[in-house]
């Protein structure tokens, strides 16, 4: 019994002892599960943690990656503006040389076999007729030729003009870069370069240099006649300068650099078209200081509008030696105050008299210059310091930890306030309003925060520069800043435009306006005017027999057609094409575009297709359709597109919106034929027939304008064809050889 006991007991233990195994198994399962469990969630966790903080290092990279995109770009275009200048120079160089005449940038150019003397000596010697004499004799006309030219590039006046320059010593923005210009331009070319300013009658004065001269407003016009001016180089806010003395500058080539944002501001609408007109004619020029600037001039019809900056001698601008190391308040520095009462509100004097309120941990140090115009008492505070008159602004830099910019509007204020570049250039952050110019700067390179005009948004600015911004200016970015104000650029498009031509008698819109109204008839302009006198009965049964009948106008006419006929086959060959003429008048381009396939002919002028349907009744090959190209839309696509007498009747903005329909009728690689206007031909050949004998308007052109205003409208020149050179025997000598027009042949980009 007690051994039964004794096996049973053993099994019982047995047993036991293996559920307990199994229950310890189970546990350190179930507890390693949980544990797999929580590392996998853990996992899970750290994970997604990863691939979030992956996407942010993506996203910055990308950001980083995009910004030295863009610095590497604007490196490039550095290092391509110094290596054009180095090729420039080195031309340059290369060309100066006895024969050529060239002189540093403002060259003079000389060709002596123009000369009657010089060829007869050449032929002389060819014919072996006394060589020794005629050899000398050729010597003598060379050297002749070329003191000649030099001494007339030294009579070319390049005028500096501003106002006030003696009253305000040099000091105020724009003063300051007309001298600095005056004596740039000394340096960098053979011209004759004066300085200018229009004073009051209390101001006017002598300058001990001979060529920088103060006078007043009713002197301009002596002063101006009696140098030889190539070129004015007009340096004000607004363009309102222009229209100063009576509209004097209407009558001279002028560069515009307009340092307002709004440089319309203030200008009347038929100032403007007075304006646009020159513009278009290539003798009035704009360069302005922002990229919105430039699109209020280009929306209101301007052409080639050049974005400049204000010149700074950056090298001459010394680093800060932080004030945020040495004082533990962070000051805030403004050099905006304005020069007149009305000026105030829009400068964001009332912004800068809240913030002052609203951020007594701050100090602010405020230049007033025109101590004429009032200090609010929102200034009059412990944490704000006022510095009257002129002050030194390397040792307000040095002082400073930040530049405000609180514009509150984009009038009455500077595209580029030169105390923010500067500023930059010290390596101090700028932070300002959207409305003012420099905010493209300040945010394409990073260098301060741009917000709304609002005191809350401006105080969250400056606190986050307090907290960030000490390293927001180090870098690459004052070398980057530093290559869009130097001076290389402005000085190559000043001498290029003034070398270019000029028509001896400048006619202004109102001048030809007023000529036609004394013989009673009116100046057709604009859309809707030039689709009224079209759409007259008379002046289409007319059109033809005043205008290509009477010799030299009938030649004209034949070599334009001709023109027109050589580049279509050039340019198709012998397949048939689809063509469209624009405003066809009675049809003789129509009658060359038949030749080449299906002409479909577009006029809004129903006079003008009775005509031209009359002529060609019964031809299957010409489709006739009543339709305003700037109103209507025609859908269809064409190999070429003609028009003629039409293109040259509008001013820029309406030409653009043509070009822009004519591009989207096109077929790939199709072409635009049209005619250009000699602008050397037509204001020679109206100044001696008379003015008010045209009273349709018309816009005429060198041929190189035309081939760039091609270009920036999505077209190559691809055909140049001169048409009635020597065919008007009124025209003097030296205009012979000028074409009166030329056939242009565009290709679509």
């Amino acid at each position: 019994m007690a051994g039964g006991w004794t096996e049973w007991g053993k099994e019982n233990i047995k047993g036991q002892g293996m559920i307990y195994r199994k229950l310890k198994n189970y546990a350190r399962r179930k507890i390693q599960s949980l544990i797999d469990l929580r590392l996998l969630s853990y996992s899970q966790e750290l994970d997604q943690r990863f691939a979030q903080n992956q996407q942010e290092i993506g996203t910055c990279r990308q950001e980083l990656e995009q910004r030295d995109a863009r610095n590497r770009e604007e490196l490039k275009k550095y290092a391509w503006e110094l290596e054009t200048g180095i090729r420039n120079c080195r031309e340059e160089i290369r060309k100066t040389s006895p024969v050529s005449g060239v002189c540093r940038s403002g060259y003079c150019e000389a060709d002596v076999m123009d000369d009657p003397a010089a060829r007869e000596c050449v032929s002389a010697i060819r014919n072996g007729m006394d060589i020794d004499q005629n050899m000398h004799q050729l010597g003598m006309e060379v050297e002749k030729e070329i003191h000649n030219r030099q001494k007339q590039i030294r009579t070319d006046s390049l005028v500096v003009l501003c106002s006030g320059l003696k009253k305000m010593q040099k000091y105020e923005a724009i003063r300051a870069e007309a001298y600095q210009i005056y004596l740039l331009l000394k340096r960098s070319t053979r011209f004759h370069i004066r300085l200018l300013s229009i004073e009051s009658q209390q101001e006017e004065s002598e300058d001990a240099d001979a060529d920088i001269a103060y006078v007043t407003e009713s002197r301009l016009e002596t002063y101006l006649s009696r140098i030889k001016t190539r070129l004015i180089i007009a340096l004000e806010a607004t363009a309102g300068i222009a229209h100063r003395a009576n509209g004097l500058f209407f009558k001279y080539p002028v560069l515009l650099r307009l340092s307002a944002q709004n440089p319309l501001e203030g200008l009347s609408e038929q100032g403007i078209r007075a304006m646009l007109h020159l513009n278009d004619l290539g003798i009035h020029h704009y360069m302005v200081f922002s990229e919105h600037a430039r699109k209020v001039l280009e929306q209101a019809g301007f052409k080639q509008v050049t974005r400049s900056l204000p010149l700074i001698d950056w090298k001459k601008i010394a680093l800060r030696s932080s004030a945020s190391e040495k004082n533990k308040r962070m000051i805030v520095g403004f050099a905006s105050s304005p020069m007149e009462e009305q000026q105030s509100e829009d400068r964001g004097i009332l912004l800068l008299g809240e913030l002052i309120r609203r951020l007594p941990e701050f100090d602010f140090l405020i230049l007033w210059r025109e101590k004429a115009v009032r200090v609010p008492d929102s200034f009059m505070s412990d944490n704000c310091r006022i510095i009257y008159g002129v002050y030194d602004m390397k040792r307000f830099y040095s002082q400073i930890d930040c530049l405000l910019v609180p514009y509150s509007s984009e009038n009455k204020n500077h595209a580029c306030p030169v105390s923010a570049l500067e500023a930059m250039l010290s390596e101090i952050p700028v932070v300002c309003t959207s409305c003012s110019g420099i905010a493209e700067l300040v945010e394409s390179l990073d260098m301060g925060y741009v917000c709304s005009p609002d005191a809350r948004e401006l105080s969250k600015a400056l606190r986050v520069v307090r907290e960030h911004g000490k390293q927001q200016c180090f870098g690459n970015k004052k070398e980057l800043l530093a290559a869009k104000v130097g001076s290389f650029a402005f000085v190559e498009e000043t001498l290029r435009i003034a070398r270019r031509y000029v028509p001896e008698e400048i006619v202004t819109l109102g001048e030809w306006s007023d000529r036609l109204e004394t013989a009673g008839k009116h100046l057709v302009q604009g859309r809707e005017e030039i689709r009224e006198y079209y759409s007259r009965t008379e002046t289409a049964g007319n059109y033809h027999k005043e205008r290509f009948i009477p010799f030299p106008h009938n030649c004209i006419d034949l070599l334009e057609r001709k023109a027109v006929s050589a580049m279509i086959r050039d340019k198709i060959g012998s397949k048939q094409a689809d063509l469209l003429d624009i405003a066809p008048g009675d049809g003789r381009i129509v009658q060359e575009a038949l030749n080449f396939g299906h002409c479909t002919a577009a006029d809004a002028s129903a006079a003008m297709l009775d005509v031209l349907q009359k002529r060609f009744a019964g031809n299957d090959r010409l489709h006739v359709i009543q339709a305003d190209y700037f109103e209507d839309t025609i859908e269809e696509k064409y190999d070429i597109v003609t028009t003629f007498r039409y293109i040259r009747h509008f001013g820029y903005a309406d030409r653009k919106v043509l070009y822009k329909k004519i591009r989207s009728n096109l077929k790939e690689n199709g072409m635009l034929v049209f005619d250009v206007p000699n602008i050397a031909f037509e204001m020679k050949q109206r100044t001696i027939t008379g003015w008010e004998n045209y009273n349709i308007y018309d816009m005429f052109w060198t041929k190189e304008d035309m081939v760039r205003e091609l270009d920036e409208n999505g077209f190559f020149t691809e055909y140049v064809i001169a048409t009635g050179t020597g065919l008007m025997d009124n025209m003097p000598d030296a205009y012979q050889k000028e074409p009166v027009s030329w056939t242009f042949g565009a290709v679509r980009k």
